[in-house]
């Protein structure tokens, strides 16, 4: 069960990080800030695929109502 919940956990806090990589994203190139914007797309592209690492491994493990 905690291992579940840290889970939920990663993928709150991965979620919560690509959102506001969004908004800086967004940001920085309405100001043009050409390199700030491809360090946040840098990190934007890192945080997504780690999403999906823990997306997957998520959906891997059985739940308590897979065992019925």
């Amino acid at each position: 069960m905690a291992e579940q919940r840290d889970t939920q956990t990663r993928i709150w806090w991965l979620s919560g990080t690509l959102a506001i990589l969004g908004a800086a994203i967004a940001l920085c190139a309405a100001v043009e800030f050409f390199t700030a914007t491809l360090i946040a797309v840098g990190l934007g592209i890192v945080v997504t695929v780690r999403l999906g690492m823990v997306l997957a491994q998520a959906d891997k493990k059985p739940t308590t109502m897979d065992k019925f």
